[in-house]
């Protein structure tokens, strides 16, 4: 039996615990955005009280009611491109097409959302 090497060991650990995950680039404003497409991403802010609940422009699907707290929220960020091809048509292209979650009731637009969201309240 071979005994395991220092550093499978430590790959091993590492793999386990998370330590491989990229850390979060943290954002202070919209327009570091289109750099940071499909990366982890860190946004501090006050949820917004009205319509889909945001922080820096970012939606938070499902933080309703969280709308006026203050978060610290970690996710990868996506993004949705919506253009209007005529009438009441438009075309939508998606930069995580696996997970789409295009907006809903709005026009024409880039819009943003992370994915594997978590978040600290009140801090």
């Amino acid at each position: 039996m071979r005994p395991f090497s220092i550093a499978c060991l430590a790959a091993c650990v590492a793999a386990l615990c998370g330590c491989g995950r990229e850390q979060a680039v943290s954002v202070s404003s919209a327009e570091e955005f289109g750099d940071l497409v499909g990366r982890r991403v860190q946004l501090v802010g006050i949820v917004t009280t009205n319509g889909t609940p945001q922080i820096l422009g970012v939606d938070l699907w499902g933080f309703e009611n969280l709308a006026g707290q203050r978060l610290r929220v970690t996710g990868i960020l996506q993004r949705t491109v919506i253009t209007s091809t005529g009438g009441d048509t438009s075309r939508a292209v998606d930069s995580a097409p696996d997970d789409p979650m295009p907006p809903v009731f709005r026009g024409a637009g880039t819009y943003y959302r992370l994915q594997k969201v978590s978040y600290v309240a009140n801090m």
